[in-house]
């Protein structure tokens, strides 16, 4: 979807030999909104990229008859690519750091009507014969907020897969649904590669500070059948749980570079690789089970700072303001409560994501990192308790199978079987510990939440789509796609196409919804 509008121009250039027919261009475009989706072939949306005021400006001249000119100017006011998939526990893949976030419930995000732009790009090309010469390449970004979760690298690497004829990442879960027959992916011949490659002349290349607040979510799906497999998952369970992670990666300047293009890309490439390569320390100190502490205690300090800044003009006889001085003190009390409790929750759920691994049971290792890093986070403390609570009482349950998997084991498979529930029923006196991390966790996340801390996070500009079992992508209709969501919850034993359970085109192909608030 779009809006706005533009203009342009083109003159045509008169002259004979090989640069007649010529001609200038000059063009502008706006658009208000520019929404673009990515779906696979279940089919189900996996991504989608929201661009408000976008702005491009266009022009081609020519120095001579030979050597066209080619101006570009590219701009956007607000930039987000959302995570679609269902019960996404982090539904927002890109966004501005310091961008407002919609309502859970009411309205979207507008694109900010002042200041600078998320994006900037502008370049001025020259090309000639075999040279492309960049008079100027400039390209500015604001700070941007990079949340990735594995469910979604799993889901993209599905996608890709049977183009670049990649391995699976993971054993497919239990009623996991498969792509349908009938769409077919090609890998398209590339392109010769010509004998000489263009040379790239740079008079002047700038690129901002590069500032990111990364965070990434690990839930121990990417797992196989061999005791390799689980340790990879446990890896990534380890060291692929960061919350806000600061990444700053100072401007780069190039000057008065001649190079081919392999050479060119290589040099950007080694420049930010060994930029980046310090914040490799910050990693290990931003792990969410050893609580990021470090970027806690500096958040704590430039909280602190402000308050003692302005009492002290205060003090002094400056023109500081009261109102200024009581929010900052009032800003100090919520980042007290906030970042204890933020550390408290970082360490239990990374403990209790580590511990559901000791209990070498696929399944409940799913649930578990489903429940625990659930889409719908509790607001309020008496919202988390509640949650833990139910956590807790599933983890007591759980205690059940020290007696119910070596008999069930014993019935189908024999003494091996009775042997093999042995031990699995042994690792379920693990369950009880872990729903009371849980149920510290939800309680500790629901007070995270709370309006008193006034807590935000970034969601998404619009739900997913409801794709139809008929494969027609029909125009986004708020109402089904959250009845589409609440369906995909269920998962019953009724058949879908393929031998497998729980899809929910399936229900909406054979059943009718009735949705109401």
């Amino acid at each position: 979807s779009g809006g706005g509008g533009g203009g342009g121009g083109v003159e045509g250039e008169g002259g004979g030999g090989r640069g007649g027919g010529m001609v200038k261009v000059d063009l502008h475009v706006e658009l208000g909104k520019l929404h673009v989706s990515l779906v696979n072939a279940t089919p189900a949306e996996l991504l989608q990229l929201c661009v408000y005021g976008l702005c491009c400006d266009f022009r081609r001249d020519l120095a001579n008859a030979l050597q066209p000119v080619l101006e570009l100017s590219l701009s956007a006011r607000h930039l987000q690519l959302d995570n679609q998939l269902l019960h996404a526990s982090l539904p927002v893949v890109l966004a501005p750091t310091a961008a407002a976030c919609r309502p859970a419930e009411g309205g979207r995000a507008r694109a900010r009507e002042a200041g600078e732009p998320v994006v900037q790009l502008f370049l001025r090309l020259n090309r000639m014969r075999g040279v492309d010469y960049f008079q100027k390449l400039e390209l500015k970004l604001a700070p941007l907020s990079l949340m990735v979760e594995e469910s979604l690298v799993l889901e993209l690497h599905r996608f890709v897969a049977p183009l670049l004829g990649l391995p699976a990442l993971a054993d497919p879960a239990e009623g996991e649904a498969t792509s349908r027959e009938g769409w077919e992916w090609r890998l398209v011949a590339p392109a010769p590669r010509p004998l000489l490659e263009r040379q790239v002349v740079v008079d002047l290349c700038t690129v901002s500070p590069l500032m990111f607040d990364v965070t990434l979510r690990a839930s121990g799906q990417t797992r196989g059948s061999t005791p390799a497999g689980q340790l990879i998952a446990v890896a990534l369970t380890l060291f692929g749980n960061i919350d806000a992670m600061p990444i700053r990666l100072k401007s780069y300047t190039m000057r008065r570079h001649l190079s081919d293009w392999s050479d060119f890309t290589e040099r950007l490439a080694s420049h930010y690789v060994l930029v980046a390569s310090p914040h490799v320390l910050v990693l290990l100190a931003s792990l969410n089970i050893t609580g990021g502490v470090p970027g806690l205690l500096a958040a704590l300090v430039g909280a602190l700072a402000e308050p003692l800044r302005l009492g002290g003009a205060l003090a002094l006889g400056g023109s500081e303001d009261l109102a200024a001085l009581n929010a900052s003190l009032a800003e100090l009390a919520r980042k007290v409560v906030h970042l204890p409790s933020l550390l408290l929750y970082r360490v239990a759920t990374a403990a209790s994501a580590l511990l559901s691994f000791a209990t070498l049971s696929p399944s409940y290792i799913r649930t578990h990192a489903l429940g625990v890093y659930a889409s719908e986070v509790p607001i309020g403390v008496v919202d988390g308790a509640s949650e833990g609570v139910a956590m807790l009482l599933d983890g007591i349950v759980g205690l059940g199978g020290v007696i119910s998997k070596p008999y069930r084991g014993a019935l189908k498979h024999g003494p091996r079987g009775f042997a093999k529930g042995l031990v699995q029923g042994a690792l379920c006196v693990l369950r009880p510990p872990i729903g009371v991390l849980d149920l510290l966790t939800k309680t500790v996340e629901g007070l995270i939440h709370s309006p008193f801390l006034g807590v935000r996070r970034h969601l998404r500009q619009q739900q997913p789509f409801a794709l139809h079992a008929n494969r027609l992508v029909a125009p986004f209709n708020a109402e089904e796609s959250r009845a589409y969501e609440l369906l995909s919850l269920c998962s019953p034993a009724a058949p879908a196409r393929g031998g497998r359970g729980g899809r929910a085109e399936f229900f909406q192909a054979q059943h009718p919804i009735e949705y109401r608030d």
